[in-house]
C-alpha cells in the first residue's frame, strides 16, 4: 500500500462507495435490470458527475497553484469527443445491422462501414469517415487516445524529441 493510502484510508472507502454506487445504478437501470432507474436519470447523473469532475480538477489546479488554467478543460473536451464518436458509431452500427436483417444477401463489413458513414455524415453532405474517425469503431482505442494524445502533446511541449526530428 502506498504512503498516500496509508495516510488517507478514507480514499479507499470513498472509491469503494463510488464503485458500489456505480454498480447499483447500472444494475437498477432500464438498460440492464428491472428499470427502477430511468435512462434520463442515468444521463443526467452522468452529465452531473462529469461536470463535477471538471470543476474539481479546475479547483485543484487553481487552489494549489494559484493559476487559473483552462488548458486541462481541452483534454476533458477531447475525452468527451472521443467517447462521443464511439457512442455514435456503436449506436449507428446497431441501427444499420438491424435494418439489414431481412436483406437477401448479407452485407460485407465494408458495406456496413459505408452505410454507417452515410448515416452519420450524410446530414452534412459527406459519405466517408474523416481521418479523425479512423478508430471510432474501437471502444478501447478511445480511452487510450484520451491518455496518449495529451501525453504526446505534453511531451512535445516539454522538449522531448519528436518523431519527425
Amino acid at each position: 500500500m502506498s504512503d498516500h493510502l496509508k495516510r488517507n484510508p478514507s480514499l479507499l472507502i470513498f472509491l469503494g462507495l463510488l464503485a458500489l454506487f456505480t454498480a447499483l445504478v447500472t444494475l437498477l437501470s432500464e438498460a440492464c435490470g428491472p428499470g427502477l432507474i430511468s435512462t434520463s436519470f442515468v444521463k443526467t447523473l452522468g452529465k452531473t458527475l462529469c461536470l463535477c469532475l471538471a470543476a474539481l480538477a479546475m479547483d485543484l489546479v487553481w487552489g494549489y497553484t494559484g493559476i487559473l488554467s483552462l488548458g486541462h478543460m481541452a483534454f476533458f473536451g477531447l475525452g468527451g469527443y472521443m467517447i462521443g464518436m464511439w457512442l455514435m458509431y456503436a449506436r449507428t452500427e446497431g441501427i444499420v445491422i438491424d435494418s439489414l436483417v431481412g436483406a437477401p444477401l448479407p452485407a460485407t463489413p465494408q458495406e456496413i462501414r459505408d452505410a454507417i458513414a452515410v448515416q452519420i455524415f450524410g446530414v452534412v453532405g459527406g459519405s466517408e469517415f474523416p481521418p479523425v474517425w479512423a478508430l471510432a469503431h474501437s471502444f478501447w482505442a478511445q480511452p487510450a487516445l484520451v491518455v496518449l494524445v495529451p501525453g504526446v502533446l505534453r511531451g512535445s511541449s516539454a522538449g522531448w524529441p519528436s518523431a519527425a526530428g
